[in-house]
């Protein structure tokens, strides 16, 4: 039986406390109705027994040998009658309990662990690294604790929908050609959609991208003149410079065109020395984030929480189907379909992911299916054999049906 296969520690308690029962029967011992207090507790403290065996056989040996290392001295290490190792302090003395006193030893790197620390978080409903710790102490010690806390903090469901950051966003991109490149007017242009704006109607406000999605905006909107307008018929006033009609010859078009083109030239030039060389130096770096945000790297398929004007518990849960790359190769975008099939795009900032990974576990078990699709190969036969009371009952099913 190994800890790894549960998800919490009172499931682990209890196959184990009637595994024990099993036995006992097997011991020709009357056991019957459901599993005692007393019975889980025996199940823990085989457990906590079998795992100091397992990480601190060479203290234990030193202990019984009377021999000192580094960690007994430094937590007082000492083996009660009941064969556990417990840590021995300066508070002997202290108005507190035996266990606080004396609490027991734990691994840090141990999935029984892991599930007593998760146990405690979730009877303490939730509460944070501090307060978790300070009653797991209570009873146990755990080298190292206040990190091991936090590390199984990480993986809360609960803690990380609700308390979790979004995902981290890269750092500014270098501008795009087309910002800092010479080039005419109107060469490169964008829509504004102008939305959307919430607009009232008889039955209630509905957003609004555009005035009118008939009328497409262009440069020549800006350069023509206004229909209704128009220009004016005659000129009432004739002793206005302004209103003489001008007679332009080879020479003073070529005069105005140089003129043109030596105040263009100057423009560019301030252009590059003052303003471009001046945004070289950028002040900001990255985004303004928040403190809490998850050290993960976006991956298709992870599941999120999409950030929006509500109160977080009301937060849409999408799915990242698509990851959009800038000209630096860095994601700073993602494509999320919803439960209703629509996908969104929406930026890393604004997604929250809810599940976490475990970089150390990843890499164990893609070394354990790499062993297991080994010895799979070896076998003549991957299917798993039927016990001799399943074929017996197929045997009866089958006689009773015929």
């Amino acid at each position: 039986m190994k800890c790894e296969n549960f998800s919490s520690l009172i499931r682990l308690l209890r196959i184990t406390a009637w595994v024990q029962r099993f036995i006992k029967k097997l011991k020709k011992d009357t056991i019957s109705g459901p599993l005692t207090a007393k019975e889980i507790e025996d199940a823990k403290f085989m457990w906590i027994v079998h795992i100091q065996r397992k990480h601190f056989a060479k203290e234990i040996h030193d202990i019984t040998k009377n021999k000192s290392s580094n960690i007994i001295r430094q937590l007082g290490l000492t083996i009660d009658n009941n064969g556990l190792i417990r840590c021995v302090g300066r508070i002997e003395h202290a108005d507190i309990s035996e266990n606080a006193k004396r609490p027991i030893l734990l691994p840090k790197k141990e999935a029984f662990t892991k599930l007593l620390i998760y146990s405690y978080h979730r009877n303490l409903l939730h509460v944070g690294v501090a307060q978790t710790l300070s009653q797991i102490r209570q009873k146990y010690w755990i080298p190292q604790g206040r990190s091991t806390v936090r590390h199984v903090l990480r993986t809360c469901g609960n803690c990380i929908r609700y308390e979790g950051g979004p995902y981290k966003m890269p750092l500014i991109p270098p501008l795009p050609k087309n910002r800092v490149t010479e080039s005419s007017p109107y060469t490169y242009t964008g829509i504004d959609y102008f939305g959307p704006l919430y607009v009232k109607t008889v039955n209630g406000s509905e957003k609004v991208w555009d005035i009118d999605s008939n009328i497409v905006l262009t440069p020549s909107c800006f350069l023509t003149l206004n229909k209704h307008t128009g220009i004016p018929e005659r000129i009432d006033n004739d002793e206005d410079p302004e209103y003489k009609p001008q007679f332009s010859s080879t020479d003073n078009l070529l005069e105005i065109w140089k003129k043109g083109q030596k105040h263009l030239n100057r423009f560019w030039k301030v252009w590059r020395d003052d303003y471009l060389l001046s945004i070289r130096e950028r002040t900001t770096v990255k985004l303004k984030e928040k403190r809490v945000r998850s050290n993960q790297y976006p991956q298709i398929g992870d599941i999120v929480l999409i950030k929006d004007n509500l109160p977080r518990g009301m937060w849409k849960i999408g799915k990242i189907i698509n990851l959009s790359k800038s000209s630096d190769e860095q994601c700073r975008s993602a494509k999320v379909l919803l439960p209703s099939k629509k996908t969104l795009n929406r930026t890393l900032n604004f997604l929250y992911p809810l599940e976490w990974y475990d970089e150390h576990c990843e890499q164990t078990d893609n070394v354990n299916n790499v062993e297991q699709n080994s010895k799979c190969e070896t076998q003549t036969s991957s299917t798993r054999p039927q016990r001799r009371a399943a074929e017996q009952a197929k045997q009866k099913i089958h006689e009773w049906t015929s």
